[in-house]
Order: structure tokens, then C-alpha cells, then sequence
């Protein structure tokens, strides 16, 4: 298995290609699984569907504050965001796959130890585009966590 430091350089370097191809947007959204994989091409064709009807699509400019947002969250060390977790009063919901690149499930894990009221849902055989691999669930989850 890669290093985490490895993964997060491919992340960011794709993150940051204008022209970033399907195996690159499976790589960051599906764990290299053939169920995954499947999952990850049939959401992207009805996204490319979408985009090719006239549907939103994601400006350059939204696309460099992503980057430089999640660049800026690896970087910063774990203690810089305690405090800010620590300070939410609210009940949280917090979902990820296994499997996610590029927020690794673990990280998950640690930060819902720092807030007062959180929810973890973790996705087997998942990565960052769990929410659309296991739509319905998630669906459910949100729904139930809203109605508590």
C-alpha cells in the first residue's frame, strides 16, 4: 500500500490537472475494485450526460479554491483543528469510505473523538465518492439524522 504522503501528492497533483481524465477522477472518488470502479464510471457517464445538456459545470475559479482549501487542510497540523472541532456544539454527522484517498477514514475516526455529539458512518469498499456508491444508505442516514 502507497504512503499516505505518496497519495496525498497524487491527490493534489490531479487535484490540480485542468485536464484530469477519467482514471484520474477514479482514482480520487473509488477504491481500485471492479465494484467501485463500476459504480465510479456509471456515476461519471451521468455526470458527462448532465454537463453535455447544458447542466452547471465547476468554473475555474471554484475549482483553484477547492485546491487551495484542501491544500491547505493537509497541511495544517492536527492541533490547529482541534480547537476549531472542539468548538462545535451541534450534533454532526460525519461520513467517509474506507477507502477515501483523500480523506482517509481514520482521520474521520479522529475527529469525531473531538466533537460532543457526532455520528460516524464509514462505507466498506468506498472511497470519497461513497455517497454516490451507496446512495440510497446515505440517503437514509442523512434522512434519519435530520429527523433526531
Amino acid at each position: 500500500m502507497p504512503s499516505t504522503t505518496v497519495n496525498t501528492q497524487k491527490v493534489l497533483g490531479i487535484m490540480a490537472k485542468p485536464d484530469a481524465d477519467l482514471e484520474d477522477m477514479l482514482f480520487l472518488f473509488c477504491p481500485e475494485t471492479e465494484t467501485a470502479r463500476a459504480s465510479g464510471r456509471e456515476h461519471f457517464d451521468h455526470v458527462s450526460t448532465r454537463l453535455s445538456a447544458g447542466g452547471p459545470a465547476v468554473s475555474e475559479v471554484a475549482a483553484q479554491g477547492v485546491l487551495t482549501a484542501a491544500a491547505k487542510l493537509l497541511a495544517a497540523p492536527f492541533d490547529a483543528v482541534r480547537a476549531e472541532l472542539e468548538a462545535i456544539e451541534h450534533p454532526v454527522l460525519y461520513a467517509n469510505g474506507l477507502e477515501d484517498v483523500m480523506i482517509p477514514a481514520h482521520n474521520s475516526y479522529v475527529a469525531v473523538q473531538h466533537l460532543s455529539d457526532a455520528t460516524l458512518v464509514l462505507y466498506a469498499g468506498a472511497g470519497h465518492a461513497f455517497l454516490f456508491q451507496y446512495a440510497k444508505a446515505f440517503t437514509r442516514q442523512v434522512a434519519d439524522f435530520l429527523a433526531a
